[in-house]
């Protein structure tokens, strides 16, 4: 979803797209779950500035809004029978949850970010 964001931004030239990929096969070659991050598009805002990791997770907090709000738009839009409508219920919350979890989380980490940039 929003790692195309951040590993196929559209500012970036042909020859930075290359690099960048570069470095994606490399990352993903060199994967270690006990120090590095899951998230693929999490493991380059190391080698960001602040600023510009701010940018991308204002990129990333603009889509994360959007698909939250997709998905409240889709409490009760649709007629199902009894058991598929709790289902698909139970399916939404969570993603409703997981969605509102990002933006806090994105919410604190560029509070951080700003933080280091101001210092």
């Amino acid at each position: 979803m929003w790692q195309t964001i951040c590993i196929s931004l559209p500012s970036l030239t042909r020859e930075q797209q290359c690099v960048l990929d570069q470095q994606l096969r490399l990352a993903m070659h060199n994967y270690d779950l006990e120090t590095d991050t899951i998230d693929v598009g999490l493991f380059f805002l190391r080698y960001m500035r602040p600023d510009e990791a701010v940018l991308i997770l204002e990129e990333r907090r603009a889509l994360v809004q959007r698909n939250l709000e997709r998905v409240l738009d889709e409490y009760g839009i649709r007629k199902e029978d009894a058991y598929a409508g709790a289902v698909r219920q139970i399916i939404r919350e969570h993603i409703r949850l997981i969605l509102q979890a990002e933006l806090e989380w994105i919410a604190s980490t560029m509070r951080h970010l700003h933080e280091l940039s101001a210092a």
